[in-house]
């Protein structure tokens, strides 16, 4: 046995988990929330936050569009529709691998358990 599977022993121990499956629920909401509340939760307060000012600028810049004055209005709302939109999109993007994150790395605890576990059986023969 090396020293990083009695540390994954421990580790175990000390929370109490006995199952592999660690009683986790995989639904969305779930997922958030663990995100929401894990070590880089002011990095997902802050980029919601400017996903909201984006979502602001993207409804203002639609609404603007569609308000014709001169001919070079449209083309700046326009413009502005676009980049706010794909703004939002990044930031969509960033949350979505951050989450997925946070789920494999769960995955890998997961199997650190089962290779302890066969370990065990093999140290016990």
């Amino acid at each position: 046995m090396t020293d990083l599977d009695d540390k994954i022993r421990e580790a175990l121990e000390e929370t109490g988990l006995e199952s592999p499956d660690f009683g986790d629920d995989d639904s969305l909401r779930s997922m958030i929330s663990d995100a929401y509340a894990g070590k880089l939760r002011w990095i997902f307060i802050l980029a919601t936050f400017w996903q909201l000012v984006f979502f602001a600028g993207f409804v203002y810049a639609g609404i603007e569009f569609f308000s014709l004055v001169t001919a070079t209005e449209p083309i700046f709302w326009a413009t502005v529709f676009v980049m706010t939109g794909v703004g939002m999109a990044m930031i969509k993007m960033m949350h979505w691998s951050l989450i997925n994150r946070n789920r494999v790395v769960r995955e890998i605890k997961r199997l650190e358990l089962e290779v302890a576990r066969i370990g065990k059986k093999l140290g016990a023969r």
